[in-house]
């Protein structure tokens, strides 16, 4: 699985980078591939379009498709907003460069939150389910499994999920994925208990499951410089 995007994809808020989304995601999933995770905390839609799609693009090249890409990007554009058009622009950019590779057999572009946003929120999702629709992509409500109040979800930060608000973010990629259970996360007194395991199976698409130490090392190395949050 090939992951996309900022901090969150990180699961920086957490508490460790196996609870946030992409790695709760790929436990639902009982991944036996391996994920290959290419975002940059503080990613903003540009950031994403200028450093992330390169490097995708080598490794697809390298490695040939994945069994699915994911991708959540676009909260920092809204959060510590430039120039208004910018995320249009790499909205559109992104979109074209979904629509003219191979990522995989699914490929899911997230929803940003709609709690603190509000109509912000309402009008960057439109945005994006624009996108994924004209890249034949699927959009994954991160909403949709959000349980109790929005601090027992928010990490110390007030910024980022915690990691039982992360675990509601991967529910919905595995909703969107086809591989979450149909009951959806467990009810609990507010503690994430992690987000369970799968009743469906995706077989890894070679060579992405071979060893990670087959990728070059080049590869998979940070840009010498990243923005940070």
């Amino acid at each position: 699985m090939l992951a996309l995007g900022d901090s969150a994809a990180q699961g920086v808020g957490g508490g460790h980078p196996s609870l946030g989304w992409v790695g709760q995601l790929a436990a639902l999933g009982d991944r036996t591939d391996r994920v290959v995770n290419l975002s940059v905390s503080g990613a903003r839609v540009g950031d994403l379009v200028d450093a992330q799609l390169p490097r995708a693009e080598e490794l697809l090249d390298l490695l040939g498709p994945p069994e699915a890409t994911v991708i959540h990007i676009g909260g920092n554009d809204l959060f510590r907003p430039g120039n208004p058009l910018s995320f249009g622009r790499g909205l559109r950019s992104l979109g074209g460069w979904l629509g003219s590779s191979d990522t995989g057999e699914a490929t899911v572009l997230g929803l940003i939150p709609r709690t603190a946003l509000g109509l912000t929120a309402a009008e960057a999702n439109w945005r994006l389910r624009r996108t994924a629709s004209a890249a034949a992509a699927t959009t994954a409500d991160v909403n949709t499994h959000a349980r109790g109040s929005v601090g027992s979800r928010v990490a110390a930060d007030m910024f980022h999920p915690n990691e039982r608000g992360y675990a509601a973010w991967a529910w919905g990629f595995a909703d969107a994925l086809g591989y979450g259970r149909s009951d959806g996360p467990p009810a609990n007194d507010g503690r994430s208990d992690g987000p369970g395991r799968s009743t469906k199976r995706l077989e890894p698409t070679e060579p992405w499951g071979e060893p990670l130490a087959a990728v070059p090392e080049e590869a998979l190395s940070p840009p010498e410089s990243s923005p940070t949050r």
